[in-house]
């Protein structure tokens, strides 16, 4: 009986092997794709709620400009004239008013929304913005709000050491009458007055002023600077982005 061995062809092997590595390269260039797909729609994602703290920036910043342009910097400039032309016995109640409502502080900081950005950063996530106009947007634009917070930092300091002046110009019972059982701030029904002051007195307040009302116009004109820059980001991810 005879007994013969056959054996496949080597291009067989080769076949079968040059099969398997493109089954296994096509399996890793899936991953690979499936990996970038899903980045860009992690990458996506931030940015839509990047958005959305953009849009709550935006009315925050709005509100803030205003309470700069319309209420902190007028008053500063009355007190300014006030005490320019000091008199004893004029009626002071506005300056009252106005003084205590120099001297509130509501940060910038507690009313702006960074968390997508900090959360970006955390994770590392900055990485996932591919395009470098907007991510370089967008690091411009926190910057620009961080050296807002440097100048209010110097300005609350500056609003601090008016505080310890007060004293010396108004009355604690006249300056207890202007805020209500909610600490807002109220007009007293009878008039109010100052108290009698020196030339170097008088100077000091005039000087303490100057450097509130000048570091108060700077925020308020950045203020406007950072709202248009707001709205510039937002407009320069929607249209890489089209999310809308």
């Amino acid at each position: 009986m005879n007994t013969s061995t056959s054996s496949k062809p080597w291009k067989s092997y080769l076949f079968e092997g040059l099969m398997i590595f493109v089954a296994v390269s096509l399996s890793f260039l899936a991953d690979e794709f499936r990996g970038k797909l899903q980045e860009k729609k992690r990458e996506k994602e931030f940015m839509k709620s990047m958005i959305a703290d953009l849009d709550r920036d935006l009315v925050s910043l709005q509100k803030m400009q205003f309470t700069y342009g319309e209420r902190y910097i007028p008053a500063g400039d009355s007190v300014t004239l006030f005490l320019t032309a000091f008199e004893l016995y004029r009626p002071a109640t506005d300056l009252y008013y106005q003084l205590r409502l120099i001297i509130r502080y509501i940060p910038l900081r507690s009313t702006m929304n960074d968390r997508t950005f900090t959360q970006l950063k955390n994770s590392e996530g900055l990485g996932l913005i591919k395009q470098k106009a907007v991510l370089d947007s967008i690091q411009d634009y926190y910057q620009a709000i961080e050296t807002i917070h440097e100048m209010e930092a110097y300005l609350f300091q500056e609003k601090q050491e008016l505080r310890q002046l007060l004293p010396i110009l108004l009355s604690a019972e006249g300056y207890a009458q202007l805020i209500d059982e909610r600490d807002r701030l109220t007009r007293p029904k009878g008039e109010l007055y100052v108290k009698k002051i020196t030339t170097e007195q008088k100077n000091e307040f005039l000087v303490r002023m100057s450097d509130i009302n000048g570091v108060s116009k700077n925020l308020n004109w950045r203020l406007g600077q950072l709202i248009e820059q707001t709205k510039s980001v937002k407009k320069t991810i929607v249209s890489s982005y089209q999310l809308l």
